[in-house]
């Protein structure tokens, strides 16, 4: 990664906080004031719509991720690795399935990526969560959904990798795969 795009997605990053810390910040202001509650309302009114109509300016015209529904990982992360026509469909998280815990106890997975065409597993930084290399390079993966929120990682002939998916995927995987599977992309 050159400098620019270090810059760029610093910037980035500050970008998309910035209006959440200005929110904080101007909601503390009117008590500290001793402001009467009707007077609080009305600033908390105004103050809600400037930062709802910044924040949509910032990224309508400026492009800059709306932090509350921006994924840890972006196509730009995988981009290097897809194929020149190859179109990523889905970006998710699995942790690697231990027995019967629930998904919050169990350890962190791959990264799996689902583009028109196949399936792509990525291994994380641990202090950041960024993308960092891709797992099974020379090895095609195959999804084989299983219940609740299982998934089998099929690497190598034989070679299984049980996986288990957040609910909040779990129906985008469930026709992601199915498409994947039929040839549709």
């Amino acid at each position: 990664m050159g400098v620019g795009e270090s810059v760029a997605r610093f910037v980035r990053w500050v970008g998309s906080y910035v209006p959440m810390v200005v929110l904080v910040l101007l909601c503390v202001l009117p008590w500290d004031f001793g402001w009467p509650a009707a007077g609080v309302w009305a600033w908390y009114g105004g103050v809600l719509v400037t930062v709802v109509a910044l924040t949509t300016w910032l990224h309508k015209v400026r492009g800059l991720p709306l932090p509350l529904l921006r994924s840890p990982w972006s196509v730009e992360d995988v981009a290097g690795e897809l194929g020149r026509d190859e179109v990523p469909r889905l970006i998710f998280p699995v942790r690697y399935r231990e027995g019967r815990l629930p998904y919050f106890l169990l350890a962190p997975g791959p990264v799996l990526v689902l583009t028109d065409r196949r399936v792509l597993a990525f291994r994380c930084a641990r202090a950041t969560w960024r993308i960092e290399e891709r797992m099974w390079r020379d090895d095609t993966l195959e999804l084989a959904p299983g219940e609740g929120g299982d998934l089998e990682l099929l690497v190598r002939e034989g070679e299984v990798v049980g996986l288990r998916v957040h609910f909040a995927y779990r129906a985008d995987l469930g026709h992601w795969v199915r498409k994947l599977r039929h040839g549709e992309g």
